[in-house]
Order: structure tokens, then C-alpha cells, then sequence
């Protein structure tokens, strides 16, 4: 067989089977319920579902809703021995099944879709498969991802995952393994290296982006991150 990414659908009726290739089921729009080997996992949106060769597996959704399906001959190494069967996806492999759906829907194109699935499997490589997390968490992380510049506290953070304080803090760094503020940080700290390597944002906007009140304190901060000043980026990004 060869590798193939497609969008499908499946019905309320649950049908057994397995395949000699491994398949992935990342969903658009609704959810769905998958069973494999037994195990019998809700796969929502900003998840993903591994299914491996010859793994009985079935499938129940409404029909209304709307997955990338991918099948692969190979999957990236790390995926091999891991038993987690549903692992939540990062922004930029999220992101990129908007793009999917929307290209494979435009037309047929043999060296796109080529390009396309090389891409998809690229992304897979750096693919961490932590298991789901807990989707109170999940809204939590949504939040600090749409808007890093704000100013954001615990409590707000344990309003927003509907949680006391300390319930907040002890299930996040149960399902992240770091601390809300860690994270907080880390999301910024890319954030800003992304905007400096491939972009030419100013170091005040950047700052600014990024939640912080001055340029001066962001180098700061990001010097101690990172080892290095964001002016060593920039310099860089100049001699390109």
C-alpha cells in the first residue's frame, strides 16, 4: 500500500476489523469512540487515535462528524513501543489539519498531496504522546495559547479549568508534569524564539506579545531561558 491521507466520516454502528498498516484518526469536527483491543477510547478534537497493524479495532460517531484519517506503512520510532492509544496534538500539528481539510477538499494533486503527507509526517516526529489530558487542563492550556500577553494568575487559571486552587495545581502538574507558571513561561519563551528566528517583529512588540511589561525585562527573561539575549536571534535573523 501507499501512504494516504484522507477525510472521512463513520456511522453509529460499530463494524470490527484490523488492517496490515497502521492508521491514525485525528478529529475536524465532533468526536469519536474508537476500541482498540478492548480498550475503548473517546477521541476529541485536538486528539489523536493510533491504531497499529493488525490491532482489532471498530469505530462509533455521529455522522456528522469529520476526521483526517491517515494510513501509514511506517510509523515514526518513538511510536512503536508506546501503549498509549490517544495522545492530545500540538498547535502546530492541530493547525495544520485545517490546512489538510481545506486542501484535500480543493483537488487532486499528486505532488501536493505528497508534499502534504511528508509534512504531516514530519510533525509526527516531534509528536510528544503524553496521554490526553484532562480537558479541564485542556482549557486551561487553550486559553494561554490564544492570548499570551495577558497577565495571567493561578486563580485564573483554576477558574477557568472549574477547580479550588489548590485542586487546579495539583491536576495540572499531574497531567503536565510542570507547574501552571512553568508552563506559562515555557509557552512565552517559544513563543518569543519563534517570532525573533522567523520573523522581524520589534523586540518591544515581541515583548509585548509575549506578556511582558518592558523590552528590558523580557531579555531579561529570556536570557535566563534560554542562555543567550534575543539580540543574538536578531543578529542572526539579520545575516540571513
Amino acid at each position: 500500500m501507499r501512504d494516504l491521507l484522507s477525510i472521512r466520516s463513520y456511522s453509529k454502528t460499530p463494524r470490527q476489523h484490523k488492517h496490515a498498516y497502521h492508521q491514525l484518526v485525528l478529529p475536524l469536527q465532533g468526536f469519536i469512540e474508537i476500541a482498540v483491543e478492548g480498550e475503548v477510547c473517546l477521541v476529541r478534537l485536538g486528539e489523536c487515535c493510533v491504531i497499529k497493524r493488525d490491532q482489532n479495532h471498530s469505530f462509533k460517531s455521529d455522522e456528522a462528524s469529520r476526521f483526517i484519517v491517515a494510513d501509514l506503512e511506517n510509523l515514526p520510532f518513538h511510536f512503536i513501543n508506546n501503549t498509549v492509544y490517544v495522545f492530545s496534538i500540538s498547535s502546530p500539528l492541530k493547525s495544520y489539519l485545517y490546512f489538510l481539510d481545506s486542501q484535500l477538499q480543493h483537488r487532486v494533486n499528486h505532488e501536493v498531496e505528497q508534499h502534504s503527507l511528508d509534512l504531516f509526517k514530519l510533525l509526527l516526529e516531534r509528536q510528544n504522546l503524553d496521554h490526553h489530558k484532562d480537558i479541564r487542563i485542556e482549557k486551561v492550556l487553550h486559553a494561554i495559547q490564544q492570548n499570551l500577553s495577558h497577565k495571567w494568575t493561578l486563580n485564573e487559571f483554576a477558574n477557568l479549568a472549574c477547580l479550588s486552587l489548590s485542586q487546579f495545581k495539583a491536576v495540572f502538574q499531574r497531567n503536565l508534569g510542570m507547574s501552571p507558571m512553568q508552563y506559562l513561561t515555557k509557552a512565552r519563551m517559544e513563543k518569543a524564539q519563534a517570532l525573533l528566528v522567523h520573523t522581524d517583529t520589534p523586540l518591544s512588540i515581541i515583548a509585548e506579545l509575549t506578556g511582558f511589561s518592558d523590552a528590558s525585562t523580557f531579555g531579561r527573561r529570556f536570557s535566563q531561558y534560554f542562555g543567550q539575549p534575543p539580540q543574538t536571534y536578531s543578529k542572526k535573523r539579520n545575516l540571513r
